[in-house]
C-alpha cells in the first residue's frame, strides 16, 4: 500500500509540474502574440473600415461639388463597406514616414503613424450588389488620452 501511495504522489507531482510549465508557456506565447502585433493589432478593423468610408464620402462630396449638385454637407454616405482584407500594417517612422506624408506633414506629428493596406468591398445603397474588390492605403495615427488606455482616437491623415 505504501508502494502504491509514493507511486500516485510521483505521478501527481510529475502532472502538476507539467500543467504549471503548460501555462507558462501560454501565457509566453499570449505576450509574444500581443508584443509581435498578431493579437493586437493597430489600427483595428473597425478603424481601418471607418477610414475608408470617410475617404469614399469625401470623394463623393468632391464630385457632388464639381457637378454643381446641392450642397456636400447635406450629402449622406449611400454605401457600407462589406469586407476588409488587411495585406498590411506598418508603423511609418524617419524616411519612410517622409517619403509616405511628405516633409510638412511629418515634421509636425508627434505620434505613431500606420500605413495600413489592401482591398475592401462595398455595397451601394441603391444597388443591392456588391462591388468588386478595391484597393486601399489609408494613413492612421492614433491619439490615447491621457490617462485612460481604453479612450483612444483615430486620425486619418492625407499624403500631399
Amino acid at each position: 500500500m505504501l508502494l502504491f501511495a509514493q507511486k500516485i504522489s510521483q505521478i501527481t507531482r510529475q502532472w502538476h509540474s507539467r500543467k504549471v510549465v503548460g501555462l507558462l508557456l501560454a501565457c509566453l506565447a499570449m505576450f509574444a502574440l500581443t508584443g509581435c502585433g498578431l493579437l493586437n493589432q493597430l489600427p483595428p478593423d473597425q478603424v481601418v473600415k471607418l477610414a475608408i468610408a470617410q475617404q469614399l464620402t469625401q470623394t463623393q462630396q468632391t464630385i457632388t461639388q464639381a457637378l454643381g449638385q446641392p450642397s456636400a454637407a447635406e450629402l449622406e454616405p449611400n454605401f457600407k463597406i462589406k469586407q476588409l482584407a488587411v495585406s498590411e500594417r506598418e508603423k511609418l517612422s524617419g524616411p519612410t514616414l517622409q517619403k509616405a506624408l511628405g516633409d510638412s506633414l511629418s515634421n509636425r506629428l508627434s505620434g505613431d503613424v500606420y500605413r495600413v493596406r489592401g482591398t475592401f468591398s462595398a455595397a451601394i445603397a441603391a444597388r443591392p450588389r456588391q462591388t468588386q474588390d478595391s484597393p486601399f492605403e489609408v494613413y492612421l495615427s492614433p491619439d490615447f488620452q491621457a490617462g485612460d488606455a481604453e479612450v483612444e482616437t483615430w486620425y486619418l491623415l492625407k499624403p500631399s
